[in-house]
């Protein structure tokens, strides 16, 4: 499964095989190829969401559904079994919780939130599965949910379970939430400095953050750089995860303006990488988007034609013969 997604990415295999042997996913059970196959159309999703096909993205996760959404249904919100079957749990359980997909898994999270919330943090949660049931509190919930959290995140002694709530109040949609978040890591008020990267992370990955956050780094560079040197690691790793998933022009003339025209950072590896990133995605989206919407359209047409977002091609025949088609 791994090769042959490798394979169609780096143009040796034609999308559809690949789409067409991981079919084969709805009798998988073992966690290292269910880890893997989410792992490839995930970062699939991510690339079309910043390139604004919701389509592609929707039967994406349609595709993912239909192949493991069996397994997915068969978990329990429950701790218990080998290291591998609680790992293989938490990545079924957070494929039923994407895009609306098993209303009643995300209902039994926010249930198990609330009752831990009732309990002011002292009835136990599933360990393996805390992440996931406090992010479900943060998204679903409101400023209640989302302050409690911060206050368990203060008292907790545990750096392990900070980390694990740090990225989960980083789901809100409250855009006033997520700058505090920036600016308290940042300044190390509430959030250490060194968690700014956990904050980094988890904003990065989804276009409306990720907006919020590069807006941030360009607003803020001079700080960051006062606290973490240019030729850091860890600063490089900042600006790479926040350009690695833009595939535009646009975003690759932004990134160049501000890192090589305004301050002259070009010769600075992890703006070189940021840069060649952008290129690359942009000439995988040209060279794939057709062949990966081909195949879903055609293995989920009920759910294209039903999902507003999926553009429809529409055919006029003129009376005189001539045809013309278009996207309405």
């Amino acid at each position: 499964m791994d090769d042959t997604f490798h394979l169609a990415r780096q143009g040796w295999v034609p999308y559809g095989d690949a789409f067409t042997l991981s079919m084969y996913m709805h009798r998988e059970e073992e966690y290292l190829p269910i880890t893997v196959f989410i792992n490839h159309i995930s970062k699939m999703i991510v690339q079309f969401s910043f390139n604004q096909q919701a389509c592609i993205s929707r039967l994406l996760r349609e595709h993912l559904w239909r192949v493991l959404g069996r397994q997915a249904r068969s978990e329990r919100w429950e701790e218990g079994g080998s290291l591998p079957a609680q790992s293989r749990r938490v990545r079924l359980l957070d494929l039923a919780l994407r895009g609306g997909l098993w209303p009643e898994a995300e209902q039994e999270a926010l249930r198990l939130f609330h009752f831990w919330m009732a309990k002011d943090g002292q009835h136990p949660l599933p360990m393996s599965l805390r992440g996931l049931i406090f992010r479900v509190g943060v998204w679903r919930g409101g400023y209640a949910e989302w302050i409690f959290l911060l206050q368990q995140y203060r008292l907790s002694q545990s750096g392990k379970d900070q980390v694990t709530m740090l990225a989960a109040l980083c789901r809100t949609t409250n855009h006033t939430n997520i700058l505090w978040l920036l600016n308290a890591s940042l300044q190390n008020h509430i959030i250490k400095t060194q968690d700014f990267k956990v904050v980094v992370d988890q904003l990065a990955f989804r276009p409306k953050t990720n907006e919020m956050l590069w807006r941030f780094i360009q607003q803020h560079w001079d700080q960051l750089v006062s606290k973490f040197p240019l030729g850091s690691l860890y600063l490089s790793d900042i600006v790479t995860a926040t350009t690695s998933h833009f595939n535009s022009t646009q975003k690759y003339d932004e990134v160049y303006e501000f890192f090589v025209t305004q301050r002259s950072l070009g010769h600075l590896s992890f703006v070189q990488q940021s840069l060649e990133m952008i290129k690359l995605n942009m000439r995988w989206l040209q060279a794939n988007t057709k062949a990966i919407q081909s195949w879903l359209q055609q293995t989920y047409p009920v759910t294209y034609s039903a999902y507003p977002l999926c553009k429809k091609e529409v055919t006029y025949r003129f009376k005189w013969g001539t045809t013309i088609r278009f996207r309405a």
